[in-house]
């Protein structure tokens, strides 16, 4: 099984067998972590991340945003009318004033921004990957935000680091490269050319609603590797029915980072 599907619903996609990068993502601190990733109970999602979702299909599907979402201007959330309200929008997604105000800020933000419309014009959305690897890990999948075979593909990222420094490290955190580096063994495995650019576009969640389209594309080809590695170490781990956390045995060892530690001339008395 290899191919590309667009369009898919996201509860079939996540229903899918297979390894994905939130999984990979879960197994750099441990096989522990990653198998209960892989075979834990469905979580339902945050407030963010439904926001999250609600600013993916604002700015990437304007069209089915028009469709799916509907604005509720009542005062309160109770009562016949609301009742009534929900009934009649039975599927579709409600939201506030104040909600639809913010979307409409972020999307405002996004649209002026000529390079992330250009990459949002220019690609496919919400395009579901499938492939076989079967001598090295078995099944793996991913999703991409955007993509244009064979010349670039994109990731919609809200965020309150916007500025590169913080942005940095909210990304290694957060697993953005091992998450791009995964959708590249997806592509390689899929024989489209590994010479493509891949940027994540990022979106203040607040005032000021900056945006910013990072281009990383050097570092997906390494990050490729190590999701390779973590996908490898799993499938041992599942043929051997031993799933390790960060330290098995004995007692770890936890020393300060050295960027914390007191420099020498801080220890003369004055």
């Amino acid at each position: 099984m290899t191919e590309i599907i667009h369009n898919m619903p996201f509860s079939e996609y996540v229903e899918a067998e297979g390894i994905n990068a939130s999984s990979i993502k879960t197994g750099r601190t441990s096989m522990l972590h990653m198998h209960s990733a892989m075979t834990g109970v469905y979580t339902p999602p945050t407030p963010a991340m439904r926001l999250g979702v609600l600013i993916h299909t604002r700015c990437l599907e304007p069209l089915r945003y028009a469709d799916e979402v509907v604005l509720w201007e009542g005062k309160t959330q109770r009562g016949k009318s609301w009742d009534e309200f929900k009934d009649d929008n039975d599927g579709k997604t409600i939201v506030t004033p104040s909600a639809q105000q913010l979307l409409e800020d972020i999307y405002g933000s996004v649209s002026s921004h000529p390079e992330a419309m250009q990459i949002i014009a220019e690609t496919q959305k919400e395009v579901s990957m499938f492939w076989e690897s079967p001598d090295v890990y078995g099944l793996g999948k991913a999703r991409v935000d955007m993509l244009k075979p064979n010349e670039l593909w994109a990731d919609l990222k809200s965020t309150s680091k916007i500025h590169p420094r913080e942005f940095q490290s909210h990304a290694e955190k957060m697993g953005y490269f091992h998450q791009a580096g995964w959708s590249a063994e997806g592509m390689n495995r899929m024989d489209m050319s590994m010479d493509i650019s891949y940027y994540i576009v990022a979106i203040e969640s607040s005032a000021p609603f900056d945006v910013v389209v990072y281009d990383i594309s050097d570092e997906v080809l390494g990050a490729r590797e190590e999701c390779r590695k973590i996908a490898t170490e799993y499938r041992l781990a599942v043929d051997k029915g031993i799933f390790d956390g960060v330290a098995p045995d004995g007692i770890q060892t936890l020393r300060r980072p050295d960027w914390a530690k007191p420099k020498e001339e801080d220890w003369v008395i004055k």
